[in-house]
């Protein structure tokens, strides 16, 4: 059996389900939760455990909870607010544990360095901005930098599945296979919360991170597929549980465009694991990516897409 990535649509419903129910196909139960379902659950099968193994055949193997990349990152730099969308405009304030610490930051996509900007007041920012900070003691970095993710919006949108936003701080992506350099990117994980999520909500996991069109004919359609890394703020891979699937760095953001049922290659994942396959987890999302440089708005919206582990040679 082949499992095959197909082709990347610009069909926009509310959710997978409702254009399964249009098809005439009974609508499958959308992922990100920690336990059961259908496509798109995250728990460890047959398929696959929770450190990206195997598994084996016939059984589950039980995945201990993880903790999500939190908005706020972890370490001696506290951003306030931290991650998440803004309109208008944004005031951070960063402090750190002791008084005499120097706070140097960057929002250029670089790690700081001691010859980057000195914290001394809040900073304000009216665009997209990713925002990097190291603490310095007597000219010597202490520690492994912080990182916060700032995405402007214009106005607000309700969905019922899983919300991605992607910010490439206006540059956009090339279909062109000679240039697929990875492209930075601010990545927001929207959960809903009972039954609806907003683009003001407070996201579940941000990250830096990277992406680049994938695919060869797919990437020429409307409706395009890609390659999503999340990187902490020294630009090194970051893992992190997506959605409740388990913690890793590289992901794939599968566009169904000839599939207008939206669901053939989930089913046919979810089916591999049942059977005892070692095939990906899955989940349903809908992708906001805004690369025009401005504020993230309607226009941005990309429709359903299927967020797929990658298949890698790891531990």
């Amino acid at each position: 059996m082949f499992f095959g990535l197909g082709c990347g649509s610009p069909t926009t419903p509310s959710g997978a389900g409702a254009a399964a129910g249009a098809a005439g196909i009974p609508a499958i139960p959308q992922g990100g939760g920690a336990s059961g379902g259908h496509a798109g659950t995250p728990a460890a099968t047959a398929g696959a455990s929770a450190t990206g193994g195997a598994g084996t055949a016939g059984g589950s193997i039980a995945m201990a909870p993880e903790q999500p990349c939190e908005a706020v990152p972890p370490g001696d730099i506290v951003f306030a607010p931290g991650s998440g969308t803004f309109q208008g405009s944004v005031t951070v304030t960063l402090s750190s544990g002791k008084a005499t610490d120097e706070l140097r930051y960057t929002t250029d996509h670089t790690a700081p360095t001691a010859t980057s900007p000195l914290y001394t007041a809040p900073l304000t920012f009216d665009t997209s901005t990713d925002l990097r900070v190291q603490v310095f003691a007597q000219g010597a970095a202490v520690g492994a930098p912080s990182g916060a993710v700032y995405v402007s919006r214009n106005g607000d949108a309700t969905h019922d599945m899983p919300v991605l936003v992607l910010d490439s701080f206006g540059k956009v992506p090339s279909a062109d296979v000679n240039e697929r350099d990875y492209l930075d990117v601010a990545v927001l994980g929207l959960e809903p919360d009972q039954g609806s999520t907003s683009l003001v909500a407070a996201p579940s996991m941000a990250a830096q991170g990277a992406f680049h069109v994938r695919g060869q004919s797919s990437a020429r359609y409307d409706k395009k597929p890609y390659r999503l890394e999340l990187r902490a703020a020294t630009t090194d891979d970051r893992d992190c549980p997506m959605f409740g699937m388990p913690s890793e760095s590289d992901w794939v953001l599968h566009s169904p465009f000839p599939d207008k049922a939206l669901i053939r290659n989930a089913f046919t994942y979810d089916l591999g694991r049942d059977i005892g396959l070692a095939a990906p987890r899955t989940t349903f999302v809908e992708l906001y990516l805004n690369s025009d440089g401005q504020a993230l708005d309607s226009a941005d919206y990309q429709g359903v897409y299927l967020l797929v582990e990658t298949i890698k040679n790891q531990k």
